[in-house]
Parts: C-alpha cells; sequence; structure tokens
C-alpha cells in the first residue's frame, strides 16, 4: 500500500472516531436513533463512559483499564438505560465506579465478635414469619433494616430503653408519627420474642411513649412543610427520572395513590390542560377532567417523553418497568414513610392553609373541607386557577420559603 493511501485511510478513521465523541446531555441522548446496527458514543467530558444505542434501548455503560497481577484487562459495566437515569446520574456513577476500579479503597472495617440488632432482628423475623406470604415478610425486614440502622454496633444486651425511646423520638422527628408508631409495634414485637436478651428494655416506658403521643399518631400522616424542601433534594437522588417525576407528580396533584397509578396516556390533554378520568376509573357514576396546573403539564409531559419510547406498548403514563399489562407502585423504598399516601394527605394540607373551597375538592379530590363556596357553578377554567394557586404554594416550600 502507498504511504499517501495509508495516511488518508488513517485520517478518515480519526475523523470517524472524533465524530463519536460528544459531550453527552438528555436532550442529545433523546435525539439518537437507532439506525440499523448498535452503535456507541463517547462522552468527552469523562474518559471511559459511552452511550451504547441498540434497537430496543440506550444503556449508559463504562470501560475502565486496569492492571492485575501484571496483567492488563478490561472491565465494562452497564450503569442503566436512558429511560431509567438522568445523563447527569449515569455520569456521577460512571466516575465512582471507575475511580473505585483504578483505585480501589480496601474494606478497613473492622469485624465484629456479636450479632447487631439488625442481624439477631432478621434472622427472628424469618424464624417466626416462616408461615406468613414473602411480601409481608419481605415488607418487615425492609422496616427492620429501614428503622434499625442505627443500632447496627449495638450489641443486644447493651440496649437500653433509653436507646430505644432515643430512636423513635428521632424517627418521629425525620419521618412523622405514622413511621414512629410502625415502629414502635415492631420493637415490642421483637422485644418479646426473647426477652432475655435485653434485661435492660423495659416495654412499658414504649408502652407510656406511645400512650403520651397517640395525639399526634392519630393525625392525619403528611411531610411538614419545613421538611418539603429536605423531601426534594431526597427525590432527586432517585435513579428513575421516571420515578422522580411520578412522585412529584403525586405531590402537586394530590390524588389518590391507586388512581395517580392507573393514568392512561390517552386521557392526558396537556393542549386543554387536562385529564379525562372516564366513569370507574374515579368516581363510578360520572366522568371527571381533572385539572393541570403549568407544574402538572410539566411533570406530565417530561412523563410521556421518558416512558414512550422504553415502553411503546404500555398504557399508562408511569409504566411498570417489569410488567407493562400492571400498574407500577407509587411507594419508595429508600424513601420509606416519605411517599404514597402521605404526599396526598400534604397536599390536603397546603390546600386547607390557603382555604380552597369545598366545591373544588369534592369534584377534583372526592374529599370535603367543610369551607363552601356560594351558589356559582365551579367552571374548570376556575379549577384550574385553584390549581395554579395550590401548585404555587408548594413551589415555595419545595424550595425551602414559606
Amino acid at each position: 500500500m502507498a504511504p499517501n493511501a495509508a495516511i488518508s485511510i488513517k485520517s478518515a478513521l480519526t475523523q470517524l472516531d472524533n465524530s463519536m465523541k460528544v459531550k453527552l446531555t438528555d436532550k442529545l441522548v433523546a435525539s439518537y436513533k437507532w439506525k440499523g446496527s448498535d452503535y456507541i458514543i463517547r462522552d468527552i467530558e469523562l474518559r471511559g463512559f459511552f452511550l451504547s444505542v441498540s434497537k430496543s434501548r440506550k444503556s449508559f455503560k463504562i470501560q475502565v483499564d486496569v492492571t492485575k497481577d501484571e496483567r492488563r484487562h478490561s472491565i465494562r459495566r452497564t450503569l442503566g438505560t436512558h429511560a431509567e437515569i438522568s445523563v447527569e446520574v449515569a455520569r456521577n456513577e460512571a466516575r465512582r465506579t471507575i475511580q473505585h476500579h483504578k483505585d480501589p479503597v480496601p474494606d478497613k472495617k473492622p469485624e465484629r465478635c456479636f450479632v447487631s440488632f439488625p442481624e439477631w432482628a432478621s434472622e427472628a423475623i424469618r424464624k417466626t414469619h416462616k408461615a406468613s406470604s414473602l411480601s409481608h415478610r419481605n415488607l418487615i425486614l425492609r422496616r427492620v433494616d429501614h428503622y434499625f440502622r442505627p443500632w447496627e454496633n449495638k450489641q443486644l444486651e447493651k440496649i437500653v430503653t433509653s436507646d430505644a425511646l432515643q430512636l423513635l423520638c428521632s424517627i418521629k422527628d425525620r419521618e412523622g408519627a405514622s413511621s414512629a408508631k410502625i415502629c414502635a409495634r415492631l420493637m415490642g414485637v421483637l422485644f418479646q420474642i426473647n426477652s432475655e436478651r435485653f434485661p435492660n428494655i423495659d416495654t412499658a416506658h414504649i408502652a407510656k411513649f406511645i400512650a403520651a403521643e397517640r395525639h399526634d399518631f392519630s393525625k392525619e400522616n403528611n411531610i411538614p412543610f419545613s421538611k418539603l424542601h429536605q423531601w426534594r433534594l431526597d427525590i432527586e437522588k432517585l435513579h428513575s427520572v421516571q420515578r422522580q417525576n411520578m412522585h412529584l407528580f403525586h405531590l402537586y396533584s394530590g390524588l389518590k395513590p391507586s388512581v395517580l397509578v392507573r393514568i392512561q396516556r390517552d386521557w392526558v390533554h396537556l393542549e386543554e390542560a387536562i385529564i379525562r378520568f372516564p366513569i370507574g376509573s374515579f368516581a363510578n357514576d360520572h366522568d371527571v377532567e381533572f385539572p393541570l396546573s403549568n407544574q402538572l403539564r410539566k411533570f406530565a409531559a417530561e412523563a410521556y417523553e421518558f416512558s414512550v419510547l422504553p415502553h411503546p406498548d404500555c398504557k399508562y403514563l408511569f409504566p411498570n418497568s417489569q410488567n407493562k399489562d400492571r400498574p407500577t407502585i407509587c411507594r419508595e423504598k429508600r424513601m420509606m414513610g416519605r411517599t404514597g399516601y402521605i404526599l396526598r394527605n400534604t397536599y390536603l394540607e397546603v390546600v386547607k392553609n390557603l382555604k380552597v373551597p369545598d366545591d373544588f375538592l369534592k369534584k377534583t379530590h372526592d374529599v370535603r373541607c367543610g369551607l363552601k363556596l356560594a351558589k356559582v357553578p365551579l367552571t374548570l377554567c376556575d379549577s384550574l386557577a385553584y390549581q395554579n394557586k395550590i401548585s404555587l404554594k408548594i413551589d415555595r416550600l419545595v424550595c425551602g420559603k414559606r
């Protein structure tokens, strides 16, 4: 081969390689289409981080070269699809993973010579709930892991009554009275399983704590307004952008969880700023036109955009990635006690402070607050105005303003 020909081929290959290197963004990734064969686009900002585009999905991946036992080899990992995580989340995860493989940090945790409370509690639950359903047993095990994590370095014999009361108070302040009540009940069950191992626990004090806080426990559980800013930050840490949108839509809409997860794409009319619920889906005797504030329209539009490509055959606005024919679950394991029905209660608490009339709540949420409106029929325009007013108030709360 002539030297000039070799140089021209090398130059062409270099240009082709450079053309597939860009700074990845969500908008750019959404624009990529499958062109009959799989291809990759490497990220200029982070070496080793790239996007793989195939016929069925767009996946974020990493490739890092490491030397082990004087031999060099490549490690590839898939971080997730674009439908599940955003580019920024994927890039941060890629940076941590690449750093971990290049400079692994040895585990310097001292070995414990005793069984911690969460370990003992998990084993006790497995033994005592053998006959229970798998889903119920797994729910209790998740609660043990979540609530008793501060006790992972505590010996059973050294846990005293003040430790239990302090843990309940911290859960109440952090997650609300309902979560503290669940933890207190679980605590009572665990202490009774083997009372000899807890000589310093007085269960009567825990019972008195529950009785003293009965008024708070009986209140409708909601997220305090002062905690909504932190709630928003925690929601943004979720890997799935789709689930972030779902929880935000839930807070701003105040819909029942069972109604929220069953919203179908065909019911959403963004240009009219409404969701048309047919008979039986919201109310049993009539259709419901649910107004969409500017914020709700934004969340719905993003949810549609992020769901229609990976799940084109799914009818739901918030699809279930495991089973397209079933609605998803609107509770988050990582945010136990701060997703689900608590968001509807928080929305209704905002409504009470704004003195929104009963007609709006009865028409759009099937609840009453006792604030009557004059004998003027409530139009869709009026409902939309109230919804915008509520969304603006929630905007201020999640930004840390009152």
